[in-house]
């Protein structure tokens, strides 16, 4: 059965939306995953954690915060997971920081692909066996709740985005996920908050760095968590202490 959502797909669905068209019952991104991690590089580069739209578009180098190309690239973060989006604020989540550690990107771009629930209900299906034909596979998605008229552009997304987190096989017709990543290693994007640990109160000598809240405000809600995730959390804590603090010789 489709996953239904009351979420928008993108910009473009707002769009798509407005002229009448039918609306897809499952969430997809316009934009493919290299769009995605172009906004995840742009706060690492840049913030390390978050941005306003205003400061992302110029990191970005698009026209402004209207821009159709630009608000397709911030719904993909979200969608694959790599950021989270609250207002005019995108903030960079682990799966986001990971894509840019060269150690970990391959693994956090699979996983990534994974998190979208289209291309996730496209693998429980063909896991094991070959893909359908580009029409074949079209009308699998339209099954799945993509609208008609845009599965077109849903399965070339997928099959761009397939193609960028390397889990397509040699023929380009078959899902295989990369070593070490399986459907057991995905986590619900909506469970990011519930995550968060309740910090006790405290009197620093001056105002916390927000990139450094930012980090504490991901530490898991219990004193339990994965070994991969407590090793990504010290990676993430370490290169900030790098970033804003120079220790004397």
């Amino acid at each position: 059965m489709a996953e239904e959502t009351k979420e928008k797909v993108d910009a473009g669905d707002d769009a798509a939306s407005a002229r009448g068209y039918e609306r897809s019952k499952i969430v997809f991104p316009y934009g493919d995953l290299d769009d995605a991690v172009s906004v995840a590089k742009a706060i690492y580069n840049n913030s390390g954690a978050q941005a306003d739209f205003d400061q992302l578009v110029e990191w970005m180098k698009h026209e402004n915060v209207d821009s159709g190309a630009f608000r397709v690239k911030v719904a993909a973060a979200r969608i694959f997971g790599l950021a989270s989006v609250d207002g005019k604020k995108v903030t960079l989540l682990q799966l986001g920081h990971d894509t840019q550690d060269p150690k970990s990107e391959s693994r956090a771009r699979a996983l990534a692909f994974l998190k979208v629930p289209l291309y996730k209900k496209v693998f429980e299906t063909y896991r094991g066996r070959p893909l359908p034909d580009d029409k074949g596979l079209e009308k699998v998605m339209e099954s799945f709740g993509v609208a008609s008229k845009q599965t077109n552009r849903a399965r070339q997304t997928f099959q761009r985005s397939a193609e960028q987190a390397k889990v397509f096989n040699d023929k380009k017709d078959r899902l295989v996920l990369p070593a070490g990543v399986s459907l057991d290693s995905t986590t619900p994007s909506n469970g990011e908050k519930g995550r968060k640990m309740e910090i006790p109160a405290i009197q620093p000598s001056g105002e916390v760095n927000p990139l450094l809240a930012s980090l504490i405000e991901e530490l898991p809600a219990t004193g339990e968590w994965t070994r991969d995730e407590h090793d990504l959390w010290m990676r993430l804590f370490q290169r900030t202490m790098d970033k804003l603090y120079k220790v004397k010789e």
